[in-house]
């Protein structure tokens, strides 16, 4: 099916080196910008709750609701851009809202609703668009790397750069300034990520189509596709460290003597780290599987939760932090979404992404309820036995997945 889209989109080539220059440093600047406020929101939201008196369940909870709303919001969003025939739009909109939305959060922290905090309704909404525009932008860089040749890799990589840059920055300036400023700076980075998006995607020649009748979408495809169904029922499992540490890393740090507030340089190193192989992915694929990438990248999911129960230093959880998440994450972001994007119809390659950030909502939901009771209950230790148990498990299927498809395969053949 790969190689049938491949050959459907080749029709747009041409592309002169100097466009496709042009190109990659406006689609990598959108993504670099999007990072950036993705640092401060996503990786400072439970040091901010925390601020506020919230224990570890209750931003447990909240998180597990982001990533429930998540799970919905993002396919939703996701069969929109399909049907609307237009990815750009819906990106655009969705920014917007979530800037304004999740920016407010500062300003109306004071006020309730009886003895209930209004921000505790915002906060899922402003995530309710912000969730998909990174589902929906990764769709945008896919087609175009498939259209034009650009390095996804190097797009991808250029979002864990600004990553890592902003998380290590706000790591010294939050002290200093209190989590609050992080809400600002989401909100100011989305701007040129909307700029950008949109002037890359400016000079396309669009036919002004009709929307699709949902009818005739077939999203059975999706959902008929046993391997691309595994794969997110694996990814699950294998994930929930990985989509949780930004949530419990200041819980684990503090259970060593250290400043939570110090996740932005375990955040901010992990992602540098991220990028060599985000990069060096389309090289690896003429080496290996997809599928052999995933392995490796969850099991060394499972062997990051194994060091961080046995952790007792900065220096131990940094190294875990940087060989197992930073290089496991760099592998897996590009592999899964490439892998995703090779199995699922053009016409639904936006809904089949979202699908993919909703498995990744799942894994918040499941993680953040599961570990705010356990770290509560046992210690922040117990959640990451946890997340090094289930991720072993599914490091085991997932081969075992592979194996059953090649023996299918030559069975075919």
């Amino acid at each position: 099916m790969a190689e049938t889209k491949s050959a459907a989109v080749q029709g747009e080539g041409g592309i002169t080196a100097k466009a496709k220059r042009i190109l990659t440093m406006q689609l990598a600047g959108a993504n670099f910008s999007y990072y950036i406020a993705n640092a401060a929101a996503v990786g400072y939201l439970a040091v901010y709750l925390g601020s506020r008196g919230y224990s570890s369940s209750q931003i447990g909870t909240i998180a597990a609701v982001n990533s429930a709303l998540g799970i919905f919001a993002a396919p939703l969003w996701g069969m929109l851009a399909d049907r609307w025939r237009s990815v750009v739009k819906v990106i655009v909109l969705c920014a917007i809202a979530g800037a304004a939305l999740y920016g407010s959060v500062p300003l109306l922290e004071s006020i309730h609703v009886g003895a209930f905090p209004i921000v505790l309704a915002i906060i899922p909404m402003a995530f309710f668009f912000r969730m998909p525009v990174m589902s929906l932008m990764q769709s945008v860089f896919l087609d175009k790397s498939e259209r034009t040749g650009i390095n996804f890799g190097v797009l991808r990589a250029a979002g864990s750069l600004s990553f890592a840059l902003a998380s290590i920055a706000l790591g010294f300036i939050i002290p200093h300034t209190g989590a609050w400023i992080t809400f600002y700076i989401a909100v100011v980075f989305a701007i040129p990520t909307i700029i950008l998006i949109l002037r890359a995607t400016k000079g396309e020649k669009t036919e002004k189509k009709p929307a699709i009748p949902l009818r005739e979408m077939h999203f059975g495809e999706l959902f008929g596709n046993w391997r691309l169904m595994t794969f997110f029922l694996l990814s699950i499992f294998a994930c929930i460290v990985l989509n949780c540490n930004s949530t419990f890393w200041p819980k684990l740090l503090e259970s060593i003597g250290e400043d939570g507030a110090k996740i932005g340089l375990v955040n901010g190193t992990k992602a540098f780290v991220e990028v060599p192989f985000m990069v060096l992915i389309p090289f690896l694929r003429k080496r290996f599987k997809l599928e052999t990438i995933i392995m490796a990248a969850f099991a060394l999911f499972a062997l990051e939760s194994v060091v961080y129960v046995f952790a007792t230093s900065l220096w131990q959880i940094m190294a875990a932090a940087i060989v197992c998440d930073g290089a496991g994450a760099g592998l897996y972001y590009a592999a899964s979404a490439t892998f995703v994007f090779s199995l699922a119809p053009e016409r639904l390659s936006s809904t089949a992404q979202a699908m993919l950030s909703a498995v990744g909502s799942v894994t918040g939901v499941v993680g953040s309820l599961v570990g705010g009771f356990l770290i509560d209950a046992f210690g922040v230790q117990s959640f990451y036995i946890f997340g090094a148990a289930v991720a072993a498990v599914a490091t085991v299927l997932f081969v075992l997945m592979a194996r059953g498809t090649k023996n299918r395969a030559s069975a075919n053949a």
